[in-house]
């Protein structure tokens, strides 16, 4: 299914709202947890949008795994089922996840501690923001990176005005995974440097520089700190 938008199925007859988001939870978990290292874990918090939204079908919610050495967390029910039936069975037809091989968390560490680190806010913010932005969302669902800015000046480091690729087709990563519901976009949240963000906001090809990200190694990857792909000289 790659390349293609991600089709959008009916609530099964018969099921209870509770079950319908049971059944999407425990599938989720599953294809999540297949692409770790080990047992994955939920977040939760209390952090709330910094911008506009959210507008999640049932409710924000996180999950982190370990890969390869590299922590990643994942958005955890933008694909939840909508209450109205005639709604989306996979919500909002997408997760975005953060993968990072600098995420600071000691390789010892349990994973619930994965919400002290800088990787957390980003996506929660990314993900609060995605949900009310509709014309984003089609965009990536069809296979198109996207991009967004946003402020995370409550990190510890002092990162502050940021900017993110989102690219929905990732080497080494499924473009979509299976749920109960049926199948949903999976798309990479890729911290972009401030010379990157220049680049976009001069008109700059968003497909391109997610082909100079793939060439320079960094790929869909987040790293805080490394050197910017585009020269802005």
């Amino acid at each position: 299914m790659s390349g293609s938008a991600v089709s959008e199925p009916s609530a099964p007859a018969g099921l209870r709202y509770a079950d319908r988001l049971r059944l999407a939870a425990e599938s989720r978990t599953a294809a999540i947890d297949a692409l770790a290292d080990g047992p994955g874990m939920a977040l939760t918090s209390l952090l709330g949008p910094l911008g506009e939204g959210p507008e999640w079908p049932a409710g924000p919610a996180w999950r982190a795994i370990r890969r390869e050495g590299r922590l990643l967390i994942f958005s955890d029910g933008l694909s939840d089922p909508w209450v109205d039936r005639k709604l989306p069975e996979t919500g909002l037809g997408l997760e975005v996840f953060v993968d990072s091989p600098a995420s600071g968390l000691a390789p010892d560490a349990p994973l619930d501690k994965a919400v002290d680190t800088w990787l957390f806010p980003t996506i929660a913010e990314v993900s609060h923001l995605l949900a009310g932005r509709s014309a984003t969302r089609a965009g990536v669902s069809e296979g198109e990176p996207g991009a967004l800015e946003f402020m995370i000046d409550h990190l510890k480091d002092g990162l502050g005005h940021r900017g993110a690729l989102l690219i929905p087709q990732i080497e080494g990563m499924p473009s979509v995974i299976q749920l109960a519901g049926g199948p949903v976009r999976l798309v990479a949240v890729t911290l972009l440097m401030p010379e990157e963000v220049q680049y976009l906001r001069r008109g700059g090809s968003r497909q391109q520089l997610a082909e100079r990200l793939r060439l320079a190694g960094v790929g869909h990857l987040s790293i805080p700190r490394r050197e910017p792909v585009i020269d802005n000289a």
